[in-house]
């Protein structure tokens, strides 16, 4: 297991640690707040805590929420003794399995009801996370009420009433807790101005006044319990309305714990003759009301956004109106009433109808034309008035109205999976006769009056004449450059035997009168006899370079480790004089290609890299991998490296970025690199550093691949 393997593990273990710590913490929390009158919790505090843990870290904390579950139940009733120690233990773990299986639920839910990033700036997502929140009461409430009667803890009798209390105290947690912690653990930094801290400070020290004096504990007792909850609503409205996710659910969190703290102790309206009887009525105030203000809050947040993106619209538009037109500026400054605003919107619509550089006409489904701009007046001929009311088919050829107008009643009425007339060559017809080529785009329009679609008309006569005038030179190009490399073939292969003829003399003379000869003599046969050699192979790379443009890239299944050991067997001389070691790791044996074109791809770079090493020793190392529909070659070298500004010129032919007697290629190599891998309908490129070696990918596409 690797560092961070391990380092992964300690933070996923310290993370189920701390959600356990925290979980047994506000277990102990909760049951203090009414532990001298009742032995469990008004609202139990870590299901919200274990449902928020949930949505934050993922569903990998559940260890932590079962075995912080387990140990709140299993210290309270050990510390009260309702049974025997192996029966508290069992009933624990169940009910720590219960909680725990809630938390799981509710995250499950919550995923797939909401995919929304923050769950509380919309309404309709907070009315969807409370449906959660009551739904996932269920489970901890169905397994913890029913082992604790099972095991002979609680009487069957009282059974509804737990299941209850139990149900109710979740979902109230969750409702309250999980807010909380969501909104302060994602949004843990405050931006506030002084006049904002102000604003905040007041609202709570307000809330903390009015609580108590709503829940009873700052008014004197009386035998009558006036509403005086419904005081502390004003407040949070405020909170809703004036501050974001974080501040509401503090105050909501804020009014809660007043709420619990004086009621366990026999203070405000929902004060009854039992601890349990006052409980649920307040249960019941604090969901409905926390409900209630989260979702005006996202209420609050979905107008807030919405008059940002009004207000931004707004001032894209008055920009774009005051460049265009003085008069619907105008109109915008003066008119303010409901038709003036239509009229408006009309005119600046018409205004920048006729600033469009491309013809519009806006058809209704009838087919007839509505309305069209200047261009259109242009490019089909006619006076606007002309124009108005005409069947759209008129502009179209004979020959193609009937198809016309069939492909606009599709569109008119059914599905637009697809653009009208897609993949068709479209022309319209003009006043004169003359038909002009022409490009459509399509685009509906829902207006007062009902369904419209503007289409914008380009002339493209003058881009089919380029188009036309650019495929004659394509042609001619490629004529060109078909006979360039038929000459470039005829010129090596006679190119050869003249060069062969010099070196075999040169080698000979050297061989026969070497003796004769002073060292200077020698030299500038040995010169002759290289110079030679290199010509002969820059004539056979000019050779294998022709026939890769005109052979046909036959593919078959290659075995990779057969063709790269027989390629370094042929350079085993230049590998071994350089004291270099070849590595192959191959994660794809076989793969789809020209044998011939892929041998001298790979014959290259092995080439390449070994004459590119520095001084002696290094290494060659020969890789192969699947990644999606492609199999990529890659082979790294030691060496001499190159600038990375150079990339896109070293598979240019005859380019050299190294003196020739650092490396004494014939610059046609990764040229042929590039030419097969664009003929298998791949790519090449590489990486390098000077200094430090290169590293050269060849990608093969292709859906083979495997052992051969």
């Amino acid at each position: 297991m690797n560092t961070r393997s391990l380092t992964s593990l300690a933070k996923e273990l310290a993370q189920v640690l701390v959600v356990a710590a925290v979980y047994y913490g506000a277990a102990r929390l909760g049951l203090l707040l009414a532990f001298e009158k009742t032995n469990a919790s008004p609202v139990w505090p870590p299901s919200g805590i274990a449902f928020a843990a949930v949505l934050l870290l993922g569903y990998r904390v559940w260890p932590g929420i079962l075995l912080g579950a387990f140990l709140a139940n299993a210290v309270v009733f050990l510390a009260n003794q309702p049974a025997g120690p192996l029966t508290i233990l069992v009933v624990s773990a169940v009910i720590g399995i219960g909680n725990t299986l809630e938390a799981l639920a509710g995250g499950f839910l919550l995923r797939r009801a909401v995919d929304a990033p923050d769950l509380f700036e919309r309404a309709q997502h907070v009315f969807k996370f409370t449906a959660v929140a009551l739904v996932m009461g269920l489970v901890s409430a169905s397994i913890g009420p029913t082992s604790l009667a099972f095991s002979g803890m609680a009487a069957w009798a009282i059974y509804p009433t737990v299941w209850f209390t139990w149900w109710l105290g979740d979902t109230v947690s969750v409702l309250v807790i999980t807010p909380l912690l969501l909104a302060w653990i994602r949004h843990p930094r405050i931006r506030w101005d002084a006049r904002r801290s102000g604003e905040a400070l007041l609202l709570f020290l307000s809330l903390f006044v009015v609580g108590r004096m709503a829940f009873g504990a700052w008014l004197p007792a009386t035998d009558t319990h006036y509403p005086l909850a419904f005081m502390t609503l004003p407040f949070l409205v405020w909170a809703a309305f004036r501050f974001g996710q974080r501040e509401v659910t503090t105050a909501l969190a804020i009014v809660s714990w007043i709420a619990v703290w004086d009621t366990v102790r026999g203070f405000g309206p929902f004060a009854q003759t039992t601890v349990n009887e006052s409980l649920l009525l307040l249960q019941f105030f604090v969901g409905v009301a926390t409900v209630t203000i989260l979702a005006m809050a996202a209420l609050a947040t979905e107008r807030r956004a919405a008059e940002a993106v009004l207000r931004k619209a707004h001032d894209e538009l008055e920009a774009r109106v005051n460049e265009r037109t003085a008069e619907v500026v105008l109109v915008n400054e003066f008119l303010q009433l409901e038709i003036a605003e239509r009229k408006r919107t009309e005119e600046r619509f018409r205004a920048l109808l006729q600033s469009a550089p491309e013809a519009q006409v806006i058809v209704n489904p009838q087919g007839e034309i509505v309305l069209v701009n200047r261009q259109a007046e242009e490019l089909f001929g006619y006076a606007r008035e002309e124009l108005l009311g005409m069947p759209v088919e008129t502009l179209v050829p004979a020959r193609f109205r009937d198809r016309h107008a069939g492909h606009r009643a599709v569109y008119m009425t059914g599905p637009r999976t697809r653009p009208m007339g897609a993949g068709l060559d479209l022309y319209a017809l003009r006043k004169d006769g003359r038909e002009v080529p022409v490009e459509i785009s399509l685009s509906p329009l829902t207006t007062a009056e009902g369904p419209v679609v503007i289409a914008s008309v380009r002339d493209v006569t003058d881009r089919k004449q380029a188009e036309e005038t650019l495929r004659t030179a394509h042609e001619r190009l490629g004529k060109a450059h078909r006979e360039l490399e038929a000459f470039t073939h005829t010129v090596a292969h006679d190119l050869k035997g003249p060069l062969r003829g010099m070196e075999g003399f040169a080698r000979a003379l050297v061989e026969d009168y070497a003796a004769r000869l002073d060292a200077t003599g020698r030299y500038y046969l040995t010169m002759m006899q290289t110079s030679a050699r290199r010509m002969g192979e820059l004539v056979d790379d000019l050779l294998r370079y022709s026939r890769l443009e005109r052979r046909e890239m036959k593919r078959e299944r290659v075995a990779l480790r057969p063709l790269l050991e027989g390629v370094c067997e042929k350079l085993q001389a230049e590998i071994r004089a350089r004291g270099l070691t070849v590595r192959m790791d191959f994660a794809v044996e076989v793969v789809e290609a020209a044998p011939e074109a892929l041998h001298s791809a790979l014959a290259n770079l092995v080439e390449n890299a070994a004459k590119f090493n520095q001084g002696r020793g290094g290494a060659i190392t020969i890789k192969s991998r699947k990644e999606g529909d492609a199999i990529i070659l890659s082979v790294a070298d030691t060496g001499i490296g190159f600038d990375m500004k150079y990339h896109d010129r070293i598979f240019q032919i005859f380019e050299r970025l190294h003196r020739e007697e650092d490396y004494p290629g014939t610059g046609v190599g990764l040229a042929i690199v590039r030419k097969v891998a664009e003929r298998h309908g791949g790519r090449t490129w590489a990486v390098s550093e000077l200094g430090k070696g290169s590293t050269f990918y060849l990608a093969l596409p292709t859906n083979t691949g495997g052992t051969p």
